[in-house]
């Protein structure tokens, strides 16, 4: 007797087990099924962490058209890209010519404008005489405009690396608009 109850016993906790283990495996299906939870992504805060240009420069060149040169800074965590630049001088815009390539801006670092590995740079057909003043704006992805006042300086060797180094064209004019949904420039 004691060997069919323990028999019994053992069978009924094979079963109790092989249940648990169907329960754990495939859920109860006497209760509802549960629902899914999704957490829904937080917005990273924005990096309000100011670009700055540094040398900005309008180059004449020696065929009476000009290029510009700057070096951008990007302190932020994240890439932006130059979209383009405009040139006021007397407070109307001069037309500007660029490649339909943005200028990467690399995260934490600097990108050269109008440099031999720039997607062709901004070229001014018709650029102001040396020693006039002009405003450069550059205008980014993100919506940011920084605007920086220059003289108009001539070539010489200090601007060898700065291109297009005469009139060519290189893409569409960037003067007509600020590109869409961009911010006010800062000086």
């Amino acid at each position: 007797m004691e060997r069919a109850l323990l028999a019994a016993t053992a069978v009924v906790g094979t079963v109790l087990v092989a249940a648990a283990g169907v329960v754990l495996v495939e859920g109860d299906r006497t209760s509802p099924a549960p629902s899914i939870v999704v957490a829904s992504p937080v917005a990273a805060p924005v990096d309000d962490t100011p670009l700055r240009v540094l040398d900005p420069q309008l180059v004449v060149n020696s065929d009476g058209s000009g290029a510009v040169g700057a070096r951008v800074r990007n302190p932020r965590d994240v890439e932006v890209s130059l979209m383009g630049v405009t040139v006021s001088v007397d407070g109307r815009r001069v037309p500007v010519n660029g490649t339909q390539m943005w200028l990467p801006v690399p995260a934490d670092d600097d990108a050269w404008v109008g440099a031999a590995s720039d997607a062709g740079g901004f070229v001014l057909p018709e650029a102001p005489a040396a020693a006039t003043p002009a405003i450069l704006e550059f205008w980014f992805d993100d919506g940011s405009c920084l605007a920086q006042d220059v003289q108009a300086v001539a070539r010489g060797d200090e601007h060898r690396l700065v291109y297009p180094k005469r009139n060519r064209t290189i893409g569409p004019e960037t003067t007509s608009k600020p590109p869409e949904g961009s911010a006010a420039c800062v000086s």
